[in-house]
């Protein structure tokens, strides 16, 4: 999502034609219509969400183990099922300070529809990562759809 002068524009190159603009941090597909056979249209999300989360470097994990960072939801439909898949797309940190690992957060599926990633280890900074939840929905054990939450995460060179 890139803020251009009174908008906003997609970024998602296979999104050009078809996205719009539901929020400042959020596109949707215009259309969910894709043409029979066409099993690379179907699998594409309807959404994605850009998030923004920041905090001091080597925040203390409290003794329960974890921080909630980020939340999200899917439908609560009879007979859907809920599947949710966390990715760490990237991670840059300067020289001489270890970069942070998949291994550095936890998705935990919190109901049926929800999953929660949370931090469950401190992060030195400065530091800024990209990770991405994908959430698939099925009904009656059929794909039918996806949505993909972006979390950019920055964490600063201070610890105050």
């Amino acid at each position: 999502l890139t803020q251009l002068p009174s908008a906003y524009l997609c970024m998602f190159p296979w999104f050009a034609a078809v996205a719009a603009v539901a929020a400042a941090s959020r596109c949707k597909r215009e259309t969910l219509y894709c043409r029979e056979g066409d099993t690379e249209c179907l699998k594409l999300p309807t959404s994605y969400s850009f998030n923004f989360i920041t905090f001091v470097s080597n925040l203390a994990i409290p003794s329960l183990g974890y921080i909630d960072l980020f939340t999200m939801r899917g439908p609560l439909w009879s007979g859907t099922n809920v599947r949710f898949k966390l990715e760490m797309l990237n991670s840059r940190a300067p020289a001489g300070i270890s970069k942070c690992t998949k291994d550095f957060f936890w998705l935990r599926n919190t109901a049926n529809n929800q999953a929660i990633i949370s931090l469950a280890k401190s992060i030195e900074g400065p530091q800024e990562i990209e990770l991405q939840l994908t959430m698939e929905l099925f009904h009656s054990g059929i794909f039918g759809g996806a949505a993909v939450a972006k979390l950019y995460i920055f964490v600063s060179q201070y610890e105050f």
